[in-house]
């Protein structure tokens, strides 16, 4: 897949999208300048646009509780073609927040960080980029988004 230096984040999410899922780490995503937190930034928008490209309405909204596990599971594979292990948990909107699933099947699930309410929330003194993730809650349910490098 060819990619050109100029081209924005979401022109490279649309053609990785729009085309068929590659293998893993086949195509090589740069961000020569970029820190952890601005590749999270960036792998957010192409989730964003993923999402919306199979799951949205005509309107692009996409509604989470829609998606099933394999509908995730076909992003995390897009996803794994440049690089990157997509992780979703997704909990119960509730005070004792009860886990539910974890689609990315690691063998250990952390807690969610619920005393902070930031949707784009960072554990302090560390920059992995599995420390960064984004909360997106509705009615009934939390799914907390986050990345790592495969």
């Amino acid at each position: 897949m060819d990619f050109h230096e100029n081209m924005t984040t979401e022109e490279i999410a649309n053609k990785i999208f729009c085309d068929d899922i590659k293998p893993a780490k086949s195509i090589q995503l740069i961000y020569p300048e970029a820190n952890v937190k601005e590749i999270f930034q960036q792998l957010m928008v192409i989730f964003t646009i993923g999402m919306k490209i199979y799951h949205g309405d005509k309107y692009g909204n996409v509604d989470l509780s829609q998606v099933s596990d394999n509908q995730f599971k076909r992003i995390m594979q897009y996803f794994a073609s440049f690089g990157i292990k997509l992780i979703c948990e997704i909990r119960q909107n509730s005070e004792n927040e009860e886990y539910i699933k974890h689609i990315d099947e690691s063998s250990r699930i952390p807690p969610l960080e619920s005393k902070n309410n930031n949707n784009n929330n960072k554990k302090q003194n560390e920059e992995n980029l599995n420390d960064y993730f984004l909360t997106l809650k509705t009615e009934y349910l939390i799914y907390k988004v986050s990345f790592d490098f495969i």
